[in-house]
């Protein structure tokens, strides 16, 4: 197996020539390929065939198969990657005439072709048939009746048929079906019956109807779901008496579990928190998605530290959400994605949850459209453990109200780009591993105090106009912007960091008060400044810089303060001598 290609599944592997001569000649006469490479004809032995689709396949493509009347395979296959503005055409005859006489059909794909509006009411003559593939197909609108009349049916696809706007009204006889994929399809409803259908392990959608909110109680009796399921149209489910019969926890093979209620589902809150009470999954979920859901705030059961292997949660346009569910509980969760989210001004300590270390596999975290959000909590706890150590990219967007300080703190995997924050006044960061990017925070209007310890790698070209303080502690790659004048800083410490730093001048920092430069290994010359002022300093463990001269910096910075204290003082005693020689 070699070289990753894309075909009907998202990924899959090209065969080595010689597997695929080996695979042929074990098939012998009973495989048959329409492009080539058969060392024999169609027979009545030939029960399988697969060929790579084309622009246009025409009905006398398919002359050979006049004498395949024992077909039990009919198989196109994609070469490559096929885009957007690719299509392919199946011509009307080979649809009408030639597959109805292939009446021993097992497999029969027709993925990926154009133009098919509805089937031939003939499909349901094919009584053998288990698997029937109509996937990627824009134009199919519904399905005929007759579909419900192949008993045998164990796999349905109708995934990508974004026009497909119902399914047969008979689906429940479908009774051997046991995959069912509706992803990406226009459904208004699901057809009744669907609890006659208790084999089904594959129901990638159910959809509840307006005025049908009692129906979802039809997903409880399908009681060996697995894989994903996603449940639509949440916001006409009036009882969670309904939702509790689905039982969702009760169906532990379910991995990826959707909850969508409608996007303009602004009523009826209490009722959004009740249904979401009784919509509790089992404890093997290991991924979850909440959209549009109307609440205030969330169950109980979500952020549960019994979730121990849920690794994905994503929650988006909650817009009435006041607080975040206690995630940071979840031990095996890697990615989170936290959208839309209008209500939401703080996230604070609730959203790391209690008694654990919050956040100790999370590798990706974003927070997008969070549109009142004004102040984020330290990742950092108080018992003394590391909060999301494993940490690998942060993304913040769409968030102009975010404020305050930012701090991120013990991160040593994070490798991302900060975000823009432009109300931001603090910015902490502490081991957050080579975080690179940092220029968007730094274009801060309100930015004033800036704290970096423990980075390897910073790209610190400028600093904000606005800012008056900067610590760099333990930063040894990161390099001080010395090519223009810092007017408003006016705090400045450097303690092991800045190794590029081989000239200190002053003159650039008019406003400095206080300075600090410790254990600066290339540091050969600190500049004094020509202002006088009191400028307090702090020199030490600078190896080549000798202690006279620090000394001598020091002491100049301290004679100018002295001096501007003598002068004012002379000031102040002459004028008070001449007041009183004009009294006497």
């Amino acid at each position: 197996m070699h070289d990753l290609e894309v075909s009907d599944v998202e990924s899959s592997f090209s065969m080595h020539d010689l597997v695929n001569d080996l695979a042929r000649y074990v098939a012998g006469r009973s495989f048959f390929s329409l492009d080539g490479g058969n060392a024999h004809q169609v027979s009545s032995s030939t029960r399988h065939l697969s060929f790579v689709r084309t622009r246009y396949d025409v009905a006398s493509r398919f002359r050979v198969l006049a004498g395949a009347m024992n077909l039990r395979t009919f198989l196109p296959l994609n070469v490559g990657h096929v885009g957007f503005y690719w299509f392919n055409w199946l011509t009307d005859e080979v649809l009408h005439v030639l597959l109805p006489t292939l009446r021993r059909l097992r497999v029969l794909s027709l993925s990926h072709y154009q133009k098919i509006s509805t089937l031939p009411r003939s499909i349901g003559c094919l009584k053998h048939l288990r698997y029937l593939n109509l996937s990627y197909n824009e134009s199919l609108i519904r399905l005929p009746d007759s579909v419900t009349a192949l008993y045998n049916l164990q796999t349905l696809i109708l995934a990508y048929c974004r026009s497909l706007i119902e399914l047969p009204s008979n689906m429940g006889s479908l009774t051997c079906l046991r995959h069912l994929d509706i992803r990406k399809t226009s459904l208004k409803r699901m057809p009744w019956g669907m609890t006659r259908l208790k084999n089904l392990q594959i129901l990638t959608n159910f959809v509840v109807a307006e005025n049908g909110g009692t129906r979802v109680r039809e997903i409880g009796e399908l009681r060996d779901l697995m894989g994903t399921l996603s449940i639509q149209g949440l916001q006409h489910v009036d009882s969670y008496r309904d939702a509790e019969m689905v039982n969702l926890q009760g169906k532990r093979y379910l991995k990826k579990l959707v909850l969508r209620w409608g996007s303009d589902n602004n009523i009826m809150q209490q009722n959004s928190v009740n249904v979401l009470d009784k919509l509790q999954p089992h404890w093997n979920l290991r991924e979850l998605i909440i959209t549009s859901y109307s609440g205030r705030s969330f169950s109980d059961w979500l952020g549960h530290s019994s979730f121990s292997i849920m690794s994905v949660v994503r929650l988006e346009s909650c817009k009435h959400c006041v607080s975040l569910p206690p995630l940071g509980q979840l031990p095996s969760l890697e990615k989170l994605i936290i959208e839309g989210f209008d209500g939401v001004t703080s996230v604070g300590t609730e959203f790391n949850g209690s008694n654990c270390i919050p956040f100790q596999s999370l590798k990706y975290l974003e927070f997008v459209n969070m549109r009142s959000w004004k102040k984020w909590a330290s990742f950092a706890i108080e018992t003394g453990g590391l909060a999301c150590a494993p940490l690998q990219e942060l993304c913040i967007r769409n968030c102009p109200e975010l404020s305050g300080a930012l701090s991120i703190e013990n991160c040593p995997q994070l490798t991302s780009s900060l975000p823009f924050a432009p109300l931001l006044r603090e910015i902490n960061l502490d081991d957050c591993g080579k975080v690179s990017g940092v220029e968007p925070l730094l274009n801060g209007t309100e930015l004033r105090d800036i704290q970096i310890m423990n980075l390897s790698t910073l790209p610190l070209r400028f600093l904000p106009p606005t800012m008056t303080r900067l610590y760099l502690g333990s930063s040894h790659e990161i390099g001080l912007p010395m090519h223009r004048c810092h007017e408003s800083l006016q705090y400045l410490s450097l303690v092991w960091s800045c190794n590029s730093l081989i000239s200190f001048p002053l003159e650039i920092f008019p406003s400095l008060k206080s300075i600090q430069l410790d254990i600066l290994q290339s540091l050969c010359a600190i500049l004094p400044a020509n202002a006088n002022r009191n400028l307090a300093c702090v020199l030490d463990r600078i190896p080549n810089v000798s202690p006279a001269e620090a000394l001598n910096v020091a002491w100049r910075n301290w004679f100018a303060g002295a001096l501007l204290i003598a002068i004012g003082v002379l000031i102040l005693s002459k004028s008070s001598i001449e007041k009183k020689s004009r009294v006497d």
